[in-house]
Order: structure tokens, then C-alpha cells, then sequence
């Protein structure tokens, strides 16, 4: 990250611990208040794999469209499975 993220180290405490136990998160909030900035300085350097998505009023319209990403994801996953 260019610069320190500043506040929220109670928040990015709780989510890393969460993210390094394999639980998952969500974060709700206004727009522009540091959302994606927190879940990227979280999973910044860890050494397994994490998907995140974030809803946008568009995808918030469609039922699940947030989860688009990881289905589709999955959905390759399945066909190269032997």
C-alpha cells in the first residue's frame, strides 16, 4: 500500500484473525468509507488464497450478483475436475 491506512486497527485485527482461522467476513458500510482499503491491507502478504467481491449498485439489484465472480470461479473449477 502507497499510504498508512490510518484508524481501523481493530477492524483489520478482527479480520485477519478471521481471514488466518478460514472463516469468512463481511463488511458493511457506506460507500467511500474504507471498505476495499481494509480488505486489502488485510490480505496483503498472506500466503493463501483469498476471494473477496464488492457489491456495487448494480450487482446489488441482482439477487447473489455480488457472488458472480466466485460462481463463475466455481463453475470452471468443475469442469476440469477429473
Amino acid at each position: 500500500m502507497d499510504a498508512a491506512l490510518v484508524g481501523g486497527d481493530t477492524e483489520l485485527a478482527a479480520l485477519i484473525t478471521s481471514i488466518k482461522k478460514g472463516h469468512g467476513a463481511v463488511l458493511v458500510g457506506p460507500a467511500g468509507i474504507g471498505k476495499t482499503r481494509l480488505v486489502l491491507e488485510a490480505t496483503s502478504g498472506l500466503k493463501r488464497q483469498v476471494w473477496w467481491m464488492a457489491v456495487s449498485v448494480d450487482s446489488a439489484s441482482i439477487p447473489y450478483g455480488a457472488f458472480h465472480p466466485l460462481v463463475r470461479e466455481l463453475g470452471e473449477a468443475r469442469q476440469h475436475s477429473p
